[in-house]
């Protein structure tokens, strides 16, 4: 069985993998696709950037170091290459700092304890990277670890109110066991590989 601290520094592992990911498919996002849609029924390429960069300031806000983002916020600004890489770093330092994960946050949706937090940090990043990327018609295929890690969280995680237009989740879609972790992951957050 793994102790807590083994958990905490896979989970915040994991996490510092998937930024630099996510982060490249932003870097090639081009101008003109901020208004494509994207597999997130509900989001173009800006609002789905929005979401990513607006959950990062969050983390930060509820850590002391930032302001608390409104939700109507453009966040993306002129530079979403920039806007992302400076929340993304915002966040990680409050995710890393000493005693983050055992602390607890006030967040506009309620209290969460710090290690959840960075697993539902993770989890987004990862599946939003894979959104943008189909968006934009980049290569979807992430770090297969990656998808595994964020499959394996969701399948103790995620509950049938969360698979909604709204939360940006569809029913699990089916996908042959052999399929690539990345297109299991699509399949199971409700995308389309």
């Amino acid at each position: 069985m793994q102790t807590q601290a083994a958990t905490d520094t896979a989970v915040l592992a994991l996490y510092a993998r998937a930024i630099p990911v996510a982060q490249r498919i932003v870097d090639n996002v081009r101008p003109d696709q901020l208004d494509a849609t994207t597999p997130c029924t509900e989001w173009d390429v800006r609002a789905l950037l929005n979401h990513s960069i607006g959950l990062y300031r969050i983390i930060a806000a509820s850590a002391g170091n930032g302001p608390m983002p409104a939700p109507d916020d453009d966040l993306v600004g002129d530079d979403p290459r920039a806007a992302f890489a400076t929340a993304a770093g915002a966040a990680h330092v409050a995710l890393h700092a000493p005693g983050a994960l055992e602390r607890t946050y006030h967040l506009p949706w309620g209290e969460m304890a710090g290690l959840d937090l960075a697993r539902i940090s993770f989890a987004d990043t990862v599946i939003h990277a894979w959104d943008l990327a189909k968006a934009t018609g980049q290569l979807a295929a992430l770090d297969p670890d990656l998808c595994e890690a964020v499959v394996a969280w969701g399948r103790t995680a995620m509950r049938p109110e969360y698979r909604t237009p709204e939360a940006g989740f569809g029913p699990e879609l089916p996908a042959p066991p052999d399929a690539p972790a990345c297109a299991r992951l699509a399949a199971f957050y409700g995308r389309r590989p």
